[in-house]
């Protein structure tokens, strides 16, 4: 390349993939006689996917004519 700045520019597309955790209901605690004490939530885990794209850029200098410039985006 000529020497000079550069805008360089990348898209990417990339599938991801996680566990959540969601509220599927409530468990309640009662005593021996009946009377309630307390209760606690009962939580369902499940999978999920998902689609994304992220754009990266960065300017480079190039100093001399023919010189190959290693960058990371």
């Amino acid at each position: 390349m000529k020497p000079g700045k550069y805008y360089i520019e990348t898209n990417f597309t990339y599938v991801g993939t996680g566990l959540a955790y969601v509220q599927a209901g409530r468990t309640d605690y009662y005593n021996g006689y009946g009377n309630y004490m307390r209760s606690e939530p009962i939580y369902q885990g499940y999978n999920y996917t998902y689609l994304d794209s992220k754009v990266e850029s960065k300017i480079v200098t190039v100093k001399e004519d023919g010189t190959t410039v290693d960058i990371k985006v």
